[in-house]
């Protein structure tokens, strides 16, 4: 009798951890994949980041509005399962992402206002290291090549093609990107919803910073442990016949 009680016992126990492994796998959770380490970047042009652990909660976008006063619009992530909802504070509508075991977007199942006309059929690819290779949303399409230390060598976005180079006569030797920088719009790999990558969804960043993508040139500063604190870019204007440049901020803690 003493061994059925112990044996009904330890049924019990086992079906109590069972259920609460079970339970575990629905939790919310956010894999960071491997997307960031070292120092977290504060502020990045125009953009400010919160962070929980080692992925980004909170994205603040500024813009200078009429009159010259600023006008702030966050952002904020929220995980449920192996799905990702991104909440904007001017839109009534989130955004709703797939995501795979690493905590990457795999497809969009709603785009915000945009609904989930927009975002049907959409994918997004990784190689066996974690990086996007190719995406599709709405008529939109981006491929991204990467070498085997993990640097992009060439982008396109519809088939407009863009080559990577790490240096020049200035930098003899590749910057280590060891802010996990990926300037999506400016590098020519993405051109809408390029700021979600720093919710850590579109995969791991380019090894090193590029000193050039197609004709527009970079020129970084970098502090004593060789994070960027700025970005010259200089970028070719075919139709003016001249170059014009803007500078990158970047802050970290």
């Amino acid at each position: 009798m003493n061994c059925k009680v112990l044996l009904a016992a330890l049924l019990s126990a086992f079906a109590v951890v069972g259920v609460s492994s079970c339970s575990n796998d629905d939790d919310d959770s956010k894999n960071d994949g491997g997307v960031f380490s070292g120092r977290k970047l504060q502020s990045y042009d125009d953009y400010k980041f919160v962070w929980d652990g080692n992925k980004v909660s909170k994205i603040i976008s500024t813009s200078e509005v009429e009159g010259g006063s600023v006008r702030e619009r966050a952002m904020t992530i929220s995980y449920k399962g192996k799905k990702a909802t991104i909440n904007w504070s001017e839109e009534s509508a989130p955004a709703v992402a797939n995501l795979n075991d690493k905590g990457f977007i795999t497809s969009w199942e709603s785009l915000d206002s945009w609904g989930s006309d927009y975002a049907r059929g959409s994918a997004f690819s990784y190689d066996e290291k974690g990086h996007l290779v190719s995406y599709n949303v709405d008529s939109t399409s981006g491929k991204i090549n990467y070498n085997s230390d993990g640097d992009i060598t060439s982008a396109s976005i519809d088939g407009e093609r863009v080559s990577f180079s790490y240096t020049d006569s200035n930098v003899s030797k590749p910057i280590e990107n060891k802010g996990n920088l990926m300037l999506m719009s400016e590098w020519g790999i993405m051109w809408d919803w390029e700021y979600f990558y720093w919710f850590g969804i579109y995969g791991k960043a380019t090894a090193h910073l590029p000193v050039k993508v197609g004709n527009t040139k970079f020129h970084w500063n970098l502090d004593k442990q060789g994070y960027p604190t700025s970005c010259e870019v200089e970028e070719w204007d075919p139709y003016e016949g001249e170059s014009s440049t803007s500078t990158i901020s970047f802050k970290w803690n």
